[in-house]
């Protein structure tokens, strides 16, 4: 849509008296779009969008991004969203003062690019308010990535349903044109067979005459045919420009469309190589360097599920990084590791330290140790032996685990049946159903708990989900895209 502008400048009086001078005011323009003509006060596109602008550019770097400065691969999609409507934002201001945009045209985008700030506006305001958990922060950012991703998938609609509109009107010209050549041909034709018939008709009466009258009519032929052919080659010229332009957007949506559907397996891959890892077996993915390399490589690629590519790659990050620190553990993990077998050998120690009036040979001696220990003592006994037999137990399911030669049995049984053996008052009753305490511990400690890998699968489980929901959604409008685009192609 175009229109001229008329710049109006406002006279600026000041009254006698030394009476202090009136504000600048707006300029003012008279824009004529499409016939019709409107006033309107022109819009300083620098000062009035630079608040804005350093607003939300302050809320976005307090959240973690630089706008306008470099940016993490988590953060970029973010960066390019927001500098995407920003410069939107410049670019609709100065065809206000172009008198390039319709008053209704501008209220519309204006008023979109208003809840899309406001949108994002509301989710830092959220994020920036005092510490966030993890989970909140992670929560927040997906909300953020979200956004991102709707922002730019909008803006590629609208480009697209222009470039649609673009080619369709050029269509619709060239359709018109082509009809006017065709009714041009026609008269052509006609005059031609005019000026045969007229030129016999005159050779019986004035010869001189119909020569001359033919050659009028003949010139007047050729002019009208040049003229057909100079229209006939600027139709081809306006098709081929319109197919050139269909042809790149094609390209676009079918190279869309093929890392598209190149991430939903990605997804299928990763989703079918965790099971099992909330009960504590290795997810087949976290061993598949080929796979998390790709993932990896999506979230750099800058393409329409970069972003969506480098959220999954977090989270499955966070599952396999659990499973390699059971498997490696940390320095954490190996102190509580040592904790552990230090009391498990505290508790063997005690047990036989109370058991050692049973090893005495000599009886005297053995009665005065029996009496040391007071009534109950062969209970006593008989309770530690059999806590002594647990023990020996345990430790030969934990061979080896202590000289890092295997991987704590976080997901082991004994653990549930130690915790519910009962004894007699004895040193066996209070530490040993303990070890199934302590072993917790070392799991928490390790990261691969029930508790963490459980929040840890749910969270990746939410992420495909909702990774496979949006690519399936988006491959399909760019299907249709795609039908409709190629239909669109002339032959």
């Amino acid at each position: 849509m175009q229109g001229t502008v008329h710049m109006l400048p406002i006279l600026l009086t000041a009254a006698c008296g030394g009476a202090q001078e009136p504000a600048p005011q707006p300029q003012q323009l008279q824009c004529t779009i499409d016939g019709a003509q409107e006033m309107r006060v022109m819009r300083d596109c620098t000062t009035e969008l630079s608040y804005q602008e350093r607003d939300l550019s302050a809320r976005v770097e307090a959240f973690g991004v630089e706008v306008g400065g470099s940016a993490s691969t988590q953060y970029r999609p973010v960066q390019d969203s927001l500098m995407m409507l920003l410069e939107q934002q410049r670019a609709m201001c100065r065809d206000w003062n172009a008198c390039v945009l319709a008053r209704p045209e501008y209220v519309q985008r204006s008023e979109w690019l208003t809840s899309q700030f406001s949108t994002l506006t509301q989710i830092l305001d959220a994020a920036n308010q005092g510490e966030q958990d993890a989970a909140s922060r992670e929560r927040l950012l997906g909300q953020v990535l979200e956004w991102s991703q709707r922002a730019r998938e909008t803006q590629m609609q609208e480009r697209l349903e222009t470039a649609r509109i673009d080619v369709e009107a050029q269509q619709v010209a060239a359709d018109a044109q082509a009809n006017e050549i065709e009714a041009q041909r026609t008269g052509i034709a006609a005059m031609s067979a005019g000026a045969e018939t007229s030129q016999a008709g005159s050779q019986g009466r004035i010869a001189t005459a119909a020569e001359e009258q033919a050659r009028v009519l003949a010139a007047a032929a050729d002019a009208q045919r040049r003229t057909l052919e100079a229209q006939q080659q600027q139709m081809a010229a306006g098709s081929a420009q319109a197919n050139v332009q269909l042809t790149m957007q094609i390209q676009t949506q079918e190279r869309d469309a093929g890392d598209m559907r190149a991430f939903l397996d990605v997804l299928t891959k990763v989703r079918g190589g965790s099971e099992g890892a909330a009960e504590g077996r290795s997810p087949r993915a976290c061993g598949d360097r080929g796979l998390r390399a790709k993932i990896h490589d999506v979230g750099l690629s800058g393409n329409s599920v970069a972003s969506q590519a480098n959220n999954l790659e977090g989270k499955v990050n966070d599952l396999c990084g659990r499973f390699e620190r059971w498997s490696q553990p940390n320095d954490v993990g190996r102190q509580s590791l040592g904790n552990f077998f230090r009391h498990l050998k505290q508790i063997e120690t005690w047990m036989n330290d109370e058991m050692r009036c049973a090893r005495i040979t000599d009886a005297a001696e053995r009665r005065r140790c029996e009496n040391n220990y007071g009534e109950g003592h062969a209970e006593k006994e008989v309770a530690d032996r059999d806590g002594l037999r647990h023990v020996a137990e345990l430790r030969r399911e934990l061979g080896g685990v202590e000289e890092a030669r295997r991987p704590f049995p976080c997901f082991s049984q004994t653990w549930t049946r130690l915790a519910a053996l009962q004894f007699p008052a004895s040193m066996a009753k209070n530490w040993v159903p303990t070890l199934a305490q302590q072993a917790d511990r070392v799991c928490g400690a390790l990261g691969v708990d029930r508790e963490h890998l459980g929040e840890s699968t749910r969270s990746l489980v939410q992420t495909l989900d909702s990774s496979e929901s949006q690519t399936r959604q988006r491959l399909r409008q760019t299907e249709e895209n795609l039908v409709r685009f190629r239909a669109m192609v002339r032959p």
